[in-house]
């Protein structure tokens, strides 16, 4: 319900949480929502790989009209 009305509130097509593993330098995909969701929750990312891996590398909030781009 938070990733759902987060991505109401900012007006985004999808959005998603994910969890850092720092033993693993990793994230995983927690919830997500969008065209590509199924996809992403099988999916993980290491630290500074991605949008979300260079927001979890750095701390900086990134907001992207096309994350495809």
């Amino acid at each position: 319900q938070i990733l759902t009305t987060t991505i109401d509130r900012v007006g985004a097509r999808a959005g998603s949480i994910l969890i850092a593993e720092e033993e693993r330098d990793s994230l995983y995909f927690r919830s997500a929502k969008g065209d590509a969701s199924e996809a992403l929750t099988s999916m993980r990312l290491k630290t500074g790989q991605g949008i979300a891996g260079f927001v979890a590398m750095t701390g900086e909030i990134v907001r992207v009209e096309r994350a495809d781009d």
